[in-house]
């Protein structure tokens, strides 16, 4: 703490400009949800997704709406990793206010509607008795260390705390007397 104090986040906005003729028409549909009042975080959601668009066509060597075909669509939204049913979601609501405004002839709807994604299940995470003796028994407990060590996952397993909980526990929580933990 040089200055004696700590410094508030500050957060420095990142800019997806949208440019070339593909980028123009993009930023249209943008002006366009703005005026039907979407709301500031859905606008920059879009402009995240159809900027990542962009660059994938002009890598691609697109740099005009004609040259878009439907396996850019698929291509960009199958290497997208994050959030694709934001990307497929903003893809379809593109393509269908180029079709509307007679931009594009090709309806790209009809194949970002079959898109589908599989949504896995989530797998419970819990250990059964035998492993979490094995959790315990493998902690060595012969330095200072290894006795905190051991204490943490005591502390979770018999009493049921939480990582935080654990994390922010001081002795003063601890009423030695009562054996009892506050």
């Amino acid at each position: 703490m040089i200055l004696g104090y700590i410094r508030k986040r500050s957060v420095i906005p990142v800019n997806h400009p949208l440019y070339g003729e593909i980028g123009l028409e993009m930023q249209k549909l943008i002006n366009h949800l703005q005026s039907l009042r979407r709301s500031s975080v859905t606008i920059k959601n879009y402009q995240l997704y159809l900027n990542s668009f962009l660059v994938c066509l002009n890598r691609s060597g697109i740099y005009t709406l004609k040259g878009i075909t439907e396996r850019h669509m698929l291509d960009f939204v199958s290497t997208t990793k994050n959030n694709k049913i934001n990307v497929v979601s903003s893809l379809r609501v593109l393509s269908r206010y180029w079709l509307e405004n007679h931009l594009i002839e090709s309806d790209f709807d009809l194949i970002l509607k079959s898109y589908k994604w599989v949504k896995h299940e989530k797998v419970p995470s819990f250990f059964t008795v035998d492993e979490v003796r094995a959790i315990e028994t493998s902690i060595d407990r012969s330095s200072g260390v290894g006795k905190r060590n051991y204490a943490m996952p005591l502390l979770a397993s018999r009493l049921g705390l939480r990582a935080s909980d654990i994390a922010r526990l001081q002795f003063s929580n601890i009423d030695w007397e009562k054996n009892e933990i506050s």
